[in-house]
């Protein structure tokens, strides 16, 4: 595919809109395939967190020293799985999100995206 040339003026919010969609319809797998890895790699991340650090139960009917206990133990299971999978979420999406930049930057500028570049350039 051809670099996009031949844009001598200042383009609409149509013609933007339009554009976009194209260079992303072209390689709409490429985009597809890296969100779908991200999100299966997020997804398995959280399932092995929550595995990992299981929230406690209160148990039925507590005294209030019990509750006391139980709420603190809870909050730091409850910020530690919270904090591990925000982490996770972060890294991995803006590694994405970067790729996706670089992909659509080459398919405009070059012409041609290359998928290993561009998760190499983001990471």
């Amino acid at each position: 595919m051809q670099p996009e040339q031949g844009i001598s003026r200042e383009l609409g919010l149509g013609e933007v809109i339009s554009r976009t969609f194209e260079v992303y319809r072209r390689d709409f797998a490429k985009y597809f395939v890296l969100f779908a890895i991200v999100g299966v790699i997020v997804q398995v991340v959280t399932t092995l967190a929550r595995q990992a650090f299981v929230l406690p139960t209160l148990p039925l009917n507590p005294t209030p020293q019990q509750f006391s206990s139980w709420f603190s133990a809870w909050l730091a299971a409850f910020f530690l799985l919270i904090g591990v999978i925000f982490v996770v979420s972060i890294v991995f999406s803006t590694i994405a999100e970067g790729s996706a930049i670089k992909l659509a930057s080459e398919q405009i500028t070059k012409g041609e995206a290359n998928f290993g570049t561009s998760i190499r350039f983001a990471v």
